[in-house]
């Protein structure tokens, strides 16, 4: 294909990319399985990851009738489930060496099924929320790590932008719906059903990815090699930081801020699925573009978009905003994470798979539980949650200094 210029109309550019995507890029077999697989999977997690702030914040504050005390649950949530990925990273990494990496993909199944189960019956006992929390976090310990394995072992290294791409487009076209699914289930027949129905979708993922054909890491890796390989990349190891901050705020102090403005789910819904179906196409084109462009012009492009979106939700104040915001932020997060994805495969692809797995979720573990300790903080000196919205509009412009120092 032809290299496209800024100067080109850009809704030509992406109307072209595709209409020839379908010709340019088609994934291996291995990797159709894989990608339909998150896609289901993606599904049944959208379920928790926009829902359950929500749901452990009415249960304590059912419990406890206090209001910071289910704030500060929440945090305390949240928290348990990054440490347990973190702690579980070092786990993971050795059974992709003995099992493959879709073997623990399969295997991940279980502590998804011990989750959803504690979600249950953790309405009556904060305690088996707890525990959920931390079967979560073992559960996408043993996920990404087998995803993200599998994936750069399998792809071709000169189409790891439109592979990533095109999972992204894949997933979004199926999540449209899931928000407000989701918010339907829960209206209707409450939040365990839509707990077991996020288990059902978990488990049919793990059955389309199939026998055979799996590959295996060979080389081990320590958690120290690790750490000293984030601070001799200071500047990319932010970038995935700030990535981390924001994702937690998205799933956790977000959908609480619109459940208190509007009193129920459905709006979070509707929002989240609105935004989704005008940015349901943007993946697939930054993934081509990185393809062409390379990483640091898309995310020089896709930082600003991305941080102005938490600015817009700190000042607005009505339904188009909050769309308007949330468009934006898919916008963004796609230029920024595709980019930041497609760098960790290009390593993985020059024999460093462990590593640059390793690098990619301990960078956006950090962030995550800086972002929950930070929340904390503000939320015992009694911030409003719109107020809290300046973090992640801060963290978020972290990969410009990747780009500064010519990281990525």
């Amino acid at each position: 294909m032809r290299a496209v210029h800024p100067s080109h109309n850009l809704n030509t550019f992406y109307f072209e990319q595709m209409r020839k995507a379908s010709f340019a890029y088609l994934p291996k077999q291995g990797l159709m399985r894989l990608f339909w697989s998150r896609v289901l999977r993606q599904v049944g997690v959208s379920f928790l990851v926009f829902f359950s702030a929500i749901y452990v914040y009415k249960t304590a504050k059912l419990l406890s009738y206090d209001t910071k005390f289910s704030f500060l649950w929440v945090v305390l949530f949240y928290f348990l489930m990054f440490l347990s990925k973190q702690v579980f990273l070092s786990i993971s990494e050795n059974l992709s060496r003995s099992r493959g990496f879709k073997g623990i993909i399969k295997l991940s199944l279980l502590p998804y099924f011990l989750s959803t189960a504690f979600y249950v019956l953790g309405s009556n006992n904060l305690i088996f929320l707890l525990l959920a929390a931390v079967f979560w976090g073992i559960h996408a310990s043993f996920y990404w790590w087998g995803y993200h394995g599998y994936f750069a072992k399998t792809e071709d290294r000169a189409h790891f932008g439109f592979g990533t791409g095109e999972q992204e487009f894949l997933e979004t076209m199926a999540m449209i719906l899931a928000p407000i699914l989701g918010a339907g289930i829960i209206s209707f027949l409450g939040f365990k059903f839509l707990f077991i129905t996020s288990f059902v979708f978990m488990a049919v993922s793990v059955f389309i990815l199939g026998r055979g054909n799996d590959k295996k890491q060979k080389h081990d890796v320590s958690f120290r090699q690790i750490v000293y390989l984030l601070w001799k990349h200071k500047s990319v190891s932010l970038a995935y930081v700030g990535e981390g901050v924001e994702d937690v705020f998205y799933s956790t102090a977000w959908p609480l801020f619109l459940f208190l403005l509007y009193g129920q789910v459905l709006n979070l819904g509707i929002i989240v699925t609105s935004s989704l179906f005008i940015s349901a196409i943007f993946g697939i084109v930054i993934g081509s573009y990185v393809d062409k462009q390379g990483e640091r012009t898309v995310v020089g492009i896709g930082t600003p978009i991305f941080s102005l979106s938490w600015l817009i939700r700190a000042l607005g104040r009505s339904f188009p905003f909050f769309v308007l915001a949330d468009t934006l932020r898919n916008f963004g997060e796609r230029m920024v994470y595709l980019p930041l994805l497609e760098l960790t495969y290009k390593k993985a692809a020059e024999g460093y798979v462990s590593k640059a797995i390793f690098f990619r979720e301990l960078a956006l573990g950090i962030g995550a539980m800086v972002a929950l300790i930070i929340m904390a903080f503000l939320i015992y000196l009694d911030f409003e949650i719109s107020q809290t919205f300046i973090i992640p509009f801060i963290f978020s412009l972290l990969p410009f200094i990747s780009i500064i120092k010519k990281s990525i």
